[in-house]
């Protein structure tokens, strides 16, 4: 029996090599970009490399689309109804002989009196395969001219809503909905700062787009006319109230700043443990290049975002895994009380100091200053 299987299984993998080598092809470059006058005449060069066998490839125009996500497909139009087709020419159907590179040619004439702003073609280059009713894979490129008719024209960008909703966890999520309202494609990238009602900042947080969550992008390119929504949840908004935010579009080498006032009502929200994002420390990490003998005293400054009072324990630990002879946690002490009341959206320090013994061998030493923060009732 095992013999069987062993062979059947190579049999598959098989079938699915030469089918997928058959239908096989790739093209370079899967983008173009180009900044253009009105009337001038632009021509690309596009290889197609072959497969194992000579193959018919189809080129057919799409358009670019874009969803309220911020994700990018495809869609076939109408040449007599798609009002651009009319500047591109190409060949719909390119021979391709087995192992050998084929040049297309694809011309774009940019009318004299053509708008100023941006222009997305799709072109789908797509081999024509037979597979004899048996399944197989074929792989398409969608390949992007992106044309700029530069001109005098003005870039602006819109908000038109902004709102605070729940998240999955029930976090505080804002969010709004940005539309490019020029004639150019934009890239855009916001930064939200939030701030209590006398203006002070409470957190900076970016908001991103779906598209730009699941690629890792900092910016998110917005179709000319399109609407895409952006969304951001801040860590550090653990209580309902009023706020400000500040919106930072960046878009075109430009900036535009919104303001906001928002209410952040009790129902229907979860909040983050006081215990956990009460504090905010004004440095994370320290670092200082001492001689043996030497004492040093620094400042950890940290406020309560909080609208309760709490309680904060001040204390240090050593890194897990740390040998003991790299630990400086024996060095450090606290000039400030070991506990202290920290008020509402106020800010306080403690006073640390490192005193290095005289017998100190040179080299690296490491430790942690912990503060644990406590519900004022609760400690």
């Amino acid at each position: 029996m095992s013999t069987t299987k062993n062979v059947f299984l190579i049999l598959i993998f098989s079938v699915l090599f030469f089918l997928i080598s058959f239908s096989q092809i790739s093209v370079t470059p899967l983008s173009v970009e180009k900044y253009v006058r009105p009337g001038e005449t632009i021509t690309e060069t596009f290889y197609i490399l072959p497969g194992n066998t000579t193959q018919q490839v189809s080129i057919a125009l799409f358009q670019l689309v874009q969803d309220f996500s911020g994700n990018f497909n495809y869609e076939e139009v109408d040449p007599d109804s798609f009002l651009y087709s009319s500047w591109i020419q190409y060949d719909n159907l390119v021979t391709v002989p087995a192992g050998t590179t084929t040049a297309t040619e694809v011309k774009i004439n940019i009318p004299m009196n053509a708008p100023f702003g941006t222009y997305n073609f799709i072109l789908m280059f797509t081999p024509r395969v037979e597979t004899s009713g048996q399944l197989g894979i074929i792989i398409r490129y969608a390949i992007r001219l992106t044309i700029h008719v530069e001109g005098i024209t003005i870039t602006q960008i819109r908000i038109d809503d902004l709102e605070v909703v729940p998240n999955e966890e029930r976090r505080p999520t804002v969010v709004t909905s940005i539309l490019n309202d020029s004639s150019f494609d934009l890239i855009v990238s916001i930064e939200a700062v939030l701030r209590d009602q006398k203006g002070k900042i409470i957190e900076r947080f970016p908001l991103k787009t779906q598209y730009m969550e699941r690629n890792n992008l900092s910016a998110q390119r917005i179709l000319k006319g399109n609407k895409v929504m952006f969304y951001g949840t801040p860590k550090y908004l653990l209580s309902p109230g009023d706020y400000k935010l500040n919106l930072f579009v960046n878009y075109s080498d430009r900036q535009k700043v919104f303001t906001f006032n928002i209410t952040v009502p009790a129902e229907g929200f979860s909040f983050a443990p006081l215990e956990e994002l009460a504090l905010v420390l004004d440095q994370n990490e320290f670092s200082f290049t001492l001689y043996p003998g030497a004492v040093k005293s620094f400042v950890v400054g940290f406020q309560n975002l909080s609208n309760k009072n709490v309680t904060v324990k001040i204390g240090a630990k050593d890194f897990p895994g740390l040998d003991k002879k790299y630990s400086l946690i024996s060095w450090l002490t606290s000039r400030s009380t070991e506990t202290m009341v920290v008020y509402p959206q106020r800010p306080a320090r403690a006073i640390m100091s490192i005193s290095v013994p005289k017998d100190a061998q040179e080299g690296g030493y490491y430790g942690k200053i912990v503060l644990n923060v406590y519900d004022e009732l609760q400690y």
